[in-house]
């Protein structure tokens, strides 16, 4: 990359991009404003490729999308969906992306190239005006980024003719997704639309994702106090306020939870940027207002302070003082395919674990734990709905989690829900399953199907008994497949070794243990089984599956491969 080109003022500026040739046919021209100049332009964000809290985020914006395109015209690909503009959201409300944020607007650009951004932590009160009580108040540590005056004389402009994607598959490195072309869900936006914006991919084995051969001249350092309309413009009109802004309201509203590494405060569920004029008591008062608050955000210790005073609606049998409590914090049930023939029960059996290990025990403690009794805590990313309970008044019923005991093939199941946001939580069971090994199916009782019983209930199992065997020291079989076409289907293998974190929180007096997000399917070690002929996932035979699973892994090692076909 060239040496800076020094500006001396709008004039001059706008004088030198006058000078510049058209971009090539096929192109068009775009800005990025950064306070400091670095030797090229790499996202910053291709190191959180594969992080956990990424695809979390996606996911859940995924979900949110279904949800809110009933309100806009026209259906979006899944997969464009989750690879081009889910990571769009990221790259403006969260993590980042692997793609170079850019713009169709020089005032924007220099804007940023202008402005200071600068990250704080703490801690804030959320609840009803007035006194703290702890009824009724939360403390709980939030970061909020600012932008403020850059203290530096000059910030850095950068002109850029790029390639524009033309819709089809994914962006090769160097073309531009013109973020005003997304389907109308997405393009809804607000502060994707007020920043005119423009991503371009960066691939990570291309230049190792520098993108500065896309410059249509050298990058120009600009005076801070540069004239024109960036001079006026303010944070919110870029960064549209909670109310002024769907998306970003969605995405604040999620309730806080306990469930992070450091349990001491209530803390997002998500990594969402939330930008505002620090210590605004405006900004902070619309936040206050859109989170959602759960009564009682820690189920397991709700439960074992309801039974430790003997509250008649907690089934007798429930000893959550006895149980593992663990928290997931995945949106699995939304993930996972419905009950049906996806879902192959035998599989979901198969390398079941006793034990699970645990990544950080307290010095003393044992190194792993029984799980014959646990208390498992779904996430609230499951429901893409908070918005409308803060802010509209709506009453939803959602799941909670399940109490699980277990003795070789017998399994009984509690069911925890709760009427969001205030509503008290009920208990719903036993209900007595059994592994059957003819049919190769859970039965419910006397050999009746779940599935027609307590469909939600038995969903929520599965996708429990999933989680669980994450924690097996075994490779594993997925519980459905990768992907079917033509009647034929292809499994990835996945290691399993999976550890429980310790964690815990002001709000239980007992350890807490932090289910480990699985790996996604292209973290495969055992390469991809293909079964030919198969008829429906849910009919293949488990132990032949699992078999190939572990030979490929004996095969390849931890690497990838294309494991055996079965016809």
């Amino acid at each position: 990359m060239d040496k800076p080109a020094p500006i001396a003022d709008r004039n001059a500026l706008d004088a030198y991009l006058q000078t510049l040739a058209a971009p090539k046919e096929g192109c068009i021209r775009v800005f990025r404003g950064q306070v400091h100049h670095r030797a090229g332009l790499v996202p910053s964000a291709l190191r959180h490729l594969g992080n956990p809290d990424d695809r979390r985020f996606r996911a859940y914006c995924t979900s949110l999308a279904d949800q809110l395109r009933a309100e806009y015209a026209g259906g979006v690909d899944p997969f464009e969906s989750w690879a081009i503009w889910t990571v769009a959201l990221a790259q403006h409300y969260s993590l980042g992306s692997p793609y170079l944020d850019v713009t169709k607007d020089v005032d924007t650009a220099l804007w940023f190239a202008t402005r200071q951004a600068t990250t704080h932590g703490g801690c804030q009160v959320i609840g009803p005006p007035g006194p703290f009580d702890p009824a009724s108040n939360s403390i709980v540590q939030l970061k909020f980024t600012t932008f403020e005056a850059s203290p530096e004389t000059t910030g850095y402009l950068y002109v850029l003719d790029v390639p524009v994607w033309d819709g089809r598959g994914h962006p090769s490195h160097g073309e531009l997704i013109d973020l005003s072309l997304a389907p109308p869900v997405f393009a809804s936006s607000e502060r994707m639309k007020a920043q005119a914006g423009g991503l371009i991919y960066a691939a990570p084995n291309t230049d190792a994702g520098d993108l500065s051969s896309l410059l249509a001249c050298p990058p120009l350092e600009v005076p801070v106090a540069v004239a024109g309309r960036c001079a006026t413009m303010k944070t919110t009109d870029l960064f549209p306020p909670i109310g002024h802004d769907h998306w970003y309201g969605a995405l604040v509203s999620i309730p806080l939870s306990f469930g992070t590494r450091d349990g001491t405060y209530l803390t997002p569920e998500l990594s969402v940027r939330l930008t505002l004029f620090y210590g605004s008591p405006d900004d902070l008062r619309a936040l206050n207002d859109a989170i959602c608050m759960l009564a009682n955000p820690l189920l397991c210790a709700f439960l074992r302070r309801e039974h430790d005073r003997g509250a008649d609606w907690l089934h007798p049998e429930v000893f959550p003082g006895d149980a593992v409590a663990l928290i997931a914090r995945d949106p699995w049930y939304l993930v996972t395919p419905p009950l049906g023939d996806q879902w192959n029960e035998a599989i979901t059996f198969l390398v079941l674990p006793e034990v699970a290990p645990i990544s950080n025990p307290n010095p003393g403690e044992s190194e792993s734990l029984p799980l014959n009794k646990v208390l498992i805590e779904f996430s609230v990313l499951e429901y893409p709905f908070w918005k409308g309970i803060e802010t509209g008044g709506d009453t939803r019923t959602i799941r909670r989690g399940l109490y699980i005991e277990r003795e070789a093939v017998k399994f009984r199941v509690w069911d925890f829900t709760q009427k969001v946001p205030s509503g008290p939580i009920t208990c719903a069971g036993p209900f007595p399953l059994r592994f059957d090994e003819v049919t190769r199916k859970f039965v419910f009782g006397d050999d009746a199907s779940p599935t027609d019983l307590i469909p939600l209930t038995f969903k929520n199992f599965l996708v429990s008994l999933t989680l669980l065997r994450d924690l097996s020291e075994r490779p594993l079989a997925p519980s459905f497949p990768s992907s079917t076409l033509d009647n034929v289907i292809h499994v990835a293998g996945v290691q399993g070794g999976g550890k429980l974190v310790r964690t815990e929180s002001p709000a239980a007096d007992f350890p807490i243990y932090l289910l480990p997000t699985p790996p996604p399917i292209t973290a495969s070690i055992g390469g991809m089984v293909v079964v030919k002929h198969a008829g429906p996932w849910a009919q293949v035979d488990a132990g032949s599956i699992q078999k190939s699973v572990d030979d490929g892994v004996a095969r390849n090692g931890h690497s990838s491969g294309r494991g055996p076909s079965i016809a």
